[in-house]
Formats: C-alpha cells, sequence, structure tokens
C-alpha cells in the first residue's frame, strides 16, 4: 500500500515538475558556492602575491632597503601556504643571486627576477589553487637579512648570526 502510493507519487508529472527544479537549484547553488570560495582563495593569493612583489624592490640597487628585505623574506616564508612549487623554487633561486658571496652578473641577477616574476604570473593566471606538492621538508628554507648597522635584523626568527658581510642567510631546517 503504501509502496503503491510512492510509486503513484513518483510518476506524478506534478512531482517531477517540483523536484526537478529544485534538485537544479540545490546543484546551482553548491556550483555557485563553490566558484565563489575559488575566487576568494584567488584573490586572497594575487594580494599576497602583490606584497610579495612590492617587497622585490628592496633588492634593486636604486631602492635597496632592509625593511623590504625582511618583508620578502617573510612573505617567501608564507608563500609555502598558497604558492606553487614553482613559485617557491624560483624565490629561493632568485634570493640565492642576491648574497654577496655569489658572484653573478647582472643580467643572470635580472634573469632570476624575471624568472620568479614569470612564475607568479603564470600560478595567478592558472587559477587553480595549489592541490598537489612535490616540495619536501628539506626544502624549506630559513631565511633572514643582516643589516651593515647592526648584528642582526629580525627578518625570521632565529638563534644563528648571519656571517660577517651577508646580506641574507640561507639555513636549511
Amino acid at each position: 500500500m503504501v509502496k503503491q502510493m510512492v510509486v503513484n507519487i513518483v510518476s506524478s508529472p506534478i512531482f517531477w515538475t517540483v523536484v526537478i527544479p529544485a534538485a537544479a537549484t540545490i546543484v546551482a547553488w553548491f556550483l555557485n558556492e563553490h566558484s565563489k570560495l575559488r575566487w576568494e582563495q584567488h584573490k586572497r593569493k594575487e594580494e599576497n602575491y602583490k606584497q610579495l612583489l612590492e617587497c622585490l624592490k628592496g633588492f634593486t640597487a636604486e631602492q635597496a632597503d632592509i625593511g623590504l628585505r625582511n618583508n620578502f623574506l617573510q612573505q617567501v616564508t608564507l608563500a609555502w601556504m598558497y604558492a606553487s612549487d614553482n613559485v617557491i623554487h624560483n624565490a629561493y633561486h632568485f634570493l640565492e643571486s642576491t648574497h654577496e658571496d655569489v658572484q653573478l652578473s647582472q643580467e643572470e641577477k635580472k634573469h632570476r627576477a624575471g624568472a620568479f616574476v614569470h612564475a607568479v604570473r603564470r600560478d595567478l593566471l592558472s587559477h587553480k589553487p595549489v592541490q598537489r606538492t612535490k616540495l619536501r621538508a628539506e626544502d624549506y628554507k630559513l631565511l633572514y637579512t643582516k643589516s651593515k648597522n647592526s648584528e642582526q635584523s629580525h627578518g625570521e626568527a632565529t638563534s644563528k648570526a648571519a656571517p660577517e658581510g651577508a646580506d641574507f642567510e640561507v639555513s636549511h631546517t
């Protein structure tokens, strides 16, 4: 008897005129919410990248600024939460070129900075959140700067001092 009632209801055209639009509305709502979440993640990533690229100015000869450099190092550390592997690798590759013990031509330094900015651009244009990574704990580098005027400035909390005369030190943690 109950079975027959359910069959009658499900086979009724009125039932389907209510269920199909309701199901479509629910699916559309979930897709819309998912889209909003991805957009918010993308905007947050864009803001983080803006800060990172603003701080890149601290490495130019015209605007060499220890504060911007410290902020850049902090932003690179934070990039582990949202940036693609390629962006992180290029950030470290660029930073290696800025160490005063590294002898590279200005062209090579510019190339590394350009490769970093290009990696950021590609990551932003992909509109894809980072879901998988090949980075390992060994890839993480503890970075800090050393001011020429002080023993050590605080770019990243650490008990180690940077080598004498170093603009920054890369330590593996």
